[in-house]
């Protein structure tokens, strides 16, 4: 069994020992990583016969992909592995003290007794880690893709449900949950790195808030950590909120005014209907403003978007 569904195996027992299971169906969020059209300058273009990078590909300024972004120390800020059937949702946590560092093209995750978690639907889940597993990095096949392989591990990684410990993975089952096996798109800037795969969204945070290579940034450590991202509550009413979402594959709508709110992961749609906001938004099919002077800043893929009101700023 994958380590994946081990994981998942283990919420949904403790879902039927409380007597509180459900059956909800998998929602799977639609990544879609921008690429990169390179361009020559000069009277003679000549046509390259390499298809695999081998560097980091910037993709706008202070942003780039690949391979070169992963050099260093970081921690785990945030987490979102896919679900299984019995659970509402996928599983999305914060990765507290819970390490990835990259050298000599190799990674090792590790945990000194490190507790990270997360949520599946309205169950908490804690994941104490003690030990460490080890892969490969090298180029993808594609622009800003980089292929990554779990090698081997030692230690364990207990799984917690409402406090009760649920199950006891290898650290090797445990990165196999959190780190792809196989190709994955890569992009950073200077206060993060973002691995994502099919089932997989990875946020790294350079640790001590060192720069990460390859971005254009001097390296400067952040103003504040950043807020960890709680479940989409779909609609906000609200005026002055301040909070960080993960959309999780289902639209998000603000009808409060005056907000500071930021939406990670893939948002389907997108839709404000306050005034005086300000988002952060790192991906969305559609986004309409029905409202006036608020300010939308994209962090990932833009979408289409649907100006009704006055005032507004998108960028």
């Amino acid at each position: 069994m994958r380590p994946s569904r081990i994981l998942a195996a283990s919420v949904v027992l403790a879902l039927g020992l409380a007597g509180c299971g459900d059956d909800g169906d998998d929602d799977t969020a639609d990544t879609t990583t921008p690429t990169t059209e390179a361009t020559t300058t000069g009277s003679t273009a000549e046509e390259s016969s390499t298809t695999a990078p081998t560097s980091t590909e910037a993709t706008e300024e202070g942003a780039a992909t690949g391979v070169s972004c992963l050099d260093g120390d970081f921690t785990v800020g945030t987490f979102r592995t896919e679900g299984a059937p019995g659970l509402d949702g996928p599983l999305v946590g914060e990765g507290g003290d819970l390490t990835v560092t990259f050298a000599d093209a190799t990674w090792t995750l590790a945990g000194d007794g490190t507790v990270a978690s997360g949520t599946a639907g309205d169950i908490d889940v804690t994941l104490t880690v003690d030990g460490e597993a080890t892969g490969s990095i090298a180029p993808g096949t594609d622009e800003g893709a980089v292929a990554f392989t779990v090698a081997s591990g030692s230690g364990s990684a207990d799984v917690a449900v409402g406090g009760a410990t649920v199950a006891t993975l290898t650290v090797e089952e445990l990165a196999r949950t959190l780190v792809p096996d196989g190709e994955a798109d890569v992009a950073c800037t200077a206060d993060e790195v973002t691995v994502t795969a099919d089932a997989i969204e990875l946020v790294l945070v350079p640790a001590g808030g060192a720069g990460v290579e390859g971005d254009e940034g001097e390296g400067s450590a952040p103003e504040t950590e950043p807020a960890a991202a709680g479940p989409n509550p779909g609609v906000v009413n609200d005026s002055g909120v301040t909070a960080t979402y993960d959309c999780g594959g289902t639209a998000f709508t603000l009808n409060g005014s005056d907000g500071t709110i930021t939406l990670v992961g893939a948002c389907p749609q997108v839709t404000v209907n306050g005034n005086g906001n300000g988002l952060v938004v790192e991906t969305a099919d559609e986004l309409t403003l029905n409202g006036d002077d608020n300010q939308v800043t994209w962090t990932g893929t833009p979408g289409s978007v649907n100006d009704n009101g006055d005032g507004n700023t998108v960028g």
